[in-house]
Order: C-alpha cells, then structure tokens, then sequence
C-alpha cells in the first residue's frame, strides 16, 4: 500500500491519533481548536448536500434521528452505567451524556462512512431544535439540575449554523471540483488532528485506577458501538436503504461529548467529565470499528 493511500483510510489515522494522543499528551487549545476544526470538517462535509432529497426524507428523516437520540440512546447509556458504576460523579457524568444531542460531527462521520448526507443533516437539525426543550426537562427530571441553553445555542451556532453559510460559499466557488480527490485527504487528515488533540488534553482520565476505566469503557461500548450496531442490523431487517440504516445507527451511538464535557465540569467538577472524555475516545475509535461492520455487511444480510 502506497503511503498517500494511508491518508484516505480515515480508520487507520484515527487509531494513530489515539495512541499518539495518549502517549503523548499534546494539545493545544482544546476548546478553541476543537470548534475551529469541526467546524471546518462540517463545511467540507455538508457541500454535497442535495435539499430536494433532504425534503423528501420526510418524518422518518425528522421524528426517527429524535427518537432514537432521545429515546433508544440515553437507555443504552444509562443501563450499563447503573450497572457497572457506583460512583455518583461518573453517573451524574453518563446522564449528561445521556441528554445532550447527536454529535454535530455525525454529518462528517454519515459522509466518511458512506451513509445518507441528507437523512444526517436533517435528522442533526431536528434533534437541535428537539433538545432546546429535551435537554433541560430530562435533565431536570434526572439530576434536579438546569442545563444551559445558552451552551447549546453557542455550539450550533459555531458547529452548524456557520459551516452551513461557509458550505454554500464552497459551493459557489465550485471546491468539490477543484480539490477533488484532494478533499477527502483534507477532510481526513483534520480528523486525525481533531482526535490527537481531544485525546491529548483528556490523557489524565486513563490514569484513574484499572477497574474504574475498565467500567466506564464497557459502558462507553455499549453507548457507542452495541446501541449503533443494534441499530443498523434491526434497519436493514426492516428494509431500510442501506445509506439510511448507516446514518441511523449514528444517531443512536454518537452523542456530543465535548457539550457533555463542558456542561459537566459546569455542573458538577471535573470528575463527572471523565465519563464523557472517554467516551470521545471510543466515540472515535468506534469509527474503524463501524468502517469494518458497514463494510461486511453493506451488500448482503
């Protein structure tokens, strides 16, 4: 395999970057670059987006990504968590997780994972709109505490909103034409730069006993990888189009973990951060994992 081709294998560069990330430690900045980079990857991402197609996704595109973001996910998040943790931090960390919305990153994970742009950008603006409401009530009803809108607000408005407007400019100016090939390169590679330093400023919360980690990662398997693949196999058996049982299974496997972060610490200190900083781990690694799973059964069930 030629070394460029390395770069289109966004599988292998996430795994680099989690190991380089925990080896090392390198970070800079990580809540300014996080937005800058995500949001970059979303622009690059959302320029293929065809509205006439997104329209007729219909209530399935709206109801279903809210249904399953809200409903299916926060139980596969809390069920292992009460069952494996008794610490109250790292609980009060899960639930948080539990209701913050999909990833806004769920649009570049549908695009390099060959899954339905349109279902993804549809079902991300929905599930948005469903957790102004969502995420204070449920998390009122769970931890007796407010959540901040204005956190919300402020990650859609730098996550989704602006690399939509930047999108269009993108598409004006004819990019997916000029850079071709060069594009998923890009895309790839701000990836790889966007886990390395995640990881690389989340490094402590590997170090906090064998036994703690080895919970919280279980759960964090089953949140992410379990939920998704549950997801996808019960799609395809309902005769869903494979780019949609793909795209589904991300909306109810990824959650916005730096959001889960931020509000923590705000909530309650660092320790109940430390589920959802691992959590973006897995999040991530669980990329190569679903590149292999779409893969093997992509054609044929």
């Amino acid at each position: 395999m030629k070394a460029r081709h390395l770069f289109l294998n966004s599988g292998f560069l996430i795994l680099i970057a989690l190991l380089v990330g925990i080896a090392t430690g390198v970070s800079y900045k990580p809540r300014e670059s996080t937005y800058l980079l995500l949001g970059t990857i979303m622009a690059l991402s959302i320029t293929r987006i065809d509205f006439h197609r997104m329209k007729s996704k219909g209530k399935k595109g709206i109801f279903l990504p809210i249904l399953l973001v809200y409903g299916f996910s926060p139980l596969m998040t809390l069920l292992p968590a009460y069952l494996l943790i008794k610490n109250q931090d790292f609980i009060n960390g899960f639930i948080l997780m539990a209701v913050v919305p999909s990833a806004v990153s769920l649009v570049a994970f549908s695009r390099i994972l060959d899954g339905d742009l349109e279902l993804a950008l549809s079902g991300t603006g929905s599930v948005y709109l469903a957790s102004l409401i969502l995420m204070p009530l449920m998390g009122w009803f769970m931890l007796g505490e407010g959540i901040s809108v204005f956190s919300l607000v402020y990650s859609v408005t730098l996550l989704v909103l602006l690399p939509f407007i930047v999108s269009r400019i993108l598409v004006f100016i004819k990019t997916d034409e000029r850079l071709g090939e060069g594009k998923k390169y890009l895309t790839n590679i701000l990836f790889f730069i966007l886990v390395l330093n995640i990881v690389g400023a989340k490094r402590s919360a590997f170090f906090i006993g064998g036994e703690m980690i080895l919970a919280i990662s279980i759960a964090c398997i089953v949140k992410t990888s379990v939920a998704g693949t549950i997801i996808y196999f019960t799609a395809k058996k309902l005769g869903m189009e494979e780019e949609d049982a793909r795209s589904y299974a991300l909306f109810g496997s990824f959650k916005n973990g730096g959001l889960a972060v931020a509000l923590a610490v705000a909530l309650f200190g660092a320790g109940a951060a430390i589920p959802a900083a691992i959590s973006i781990v897995f999040d991530m690694g669980s990329m190569s994992y679903y590149g292999f799973l779409f893969k093997r059964y992509g054609k044929n069930f």
